[in-house]
């Protein structure tokens, strides 16, 4: 008999599954709302190029001495796709175009929880859905820390003395020992408000952590 003993507590194990599955929903809405009328690709059409060259399907076309234009011609044509959503598993009538632009705009994420005191791993979640997507997030990926780091931000001002009460600015500012370099905000709205440390934390707003 094999036994195989883990640190992983299954209890925290299911809610962090769960706790992702929503919260990933209810993100990938608002970043869709986001991006309704325009996609990130928009001033860049080679990533969507590039990125359909890569698949299976244009390299199975391409095999066959077809030109781009035509495996392009080819790629257009709607069929039934299985389509993985936060919601569930959709079926849809799609081009490998149209499908590919969906994934390319799906959230992805991953988790890992540890015991501060023993570095116990108490959680793993290596991505959205393992059955659509064999890739691990939190072993595999190396991402830019971005919005992550601020919370350090904030705690370093608060042990140099400043109120967390106190509300800065975030109005946008040249800083000439940047070279100029102006930060500005995912919301042009935030750059004529001032904010609590809480505020800016919660909005995550760029100006005032700078």
């Amino acid at each position: 008999m094999l036994c195989i003993y883990t640190t992983i507590d299954s209890r925290i194990q299911e809610a962090a599954e769960a706790s992702m599955a929503r919260n990933m929903a209810y993100l990938q809405e608002k970043f869709d709302a986001h991006w309704s009328r325009t996609k990130p690709w928009q001033e860049n059409k080679a990533i969507l190029d590039d990125a359909l060259k890569r698949t299976p399907s244009y390299k199975r076309l391409k095999k066959t001495g077809l030109a781009h234009t035509e495996i392009i011609k080819r790629l257009s044509q709607k069929h039934a796709v299985d389509l993985f959503t936060h919601s569930g598993m959709v079926e849809k009538q799609l081009s490998t175009t149209d499908s590919l632009s969906h994934y390319l705009m799906l959230l992805h994420s991953g988790l890992v929880a540890l015991d501060p005191s023993n570095g116990h791993i108490k959680a793993w979640i290596g991505g959205i859905n393992y059955n659509q997507f064999k890739y691990d997030h939190v072993k595999t990926a190396k991402r830019q820390v971005g919005s992550t780091f601020k919370p350090f931000v904030y705690a370093a001002a608060l042990q140099k003395g400043i109120a967390p009460c106190e509300h800065i600015s975030a109005s946008r500012t040249e800083y000439e020992n940047l070279e100029g370099w102006t930060p500005n905000n995912a919301d042009s709205k935030e750059n004529v408000m001032k904010y609590s440390f809480t505020g800016a934390l919660a909005k995550s707003v760029n100006t005032v952590t700078i």
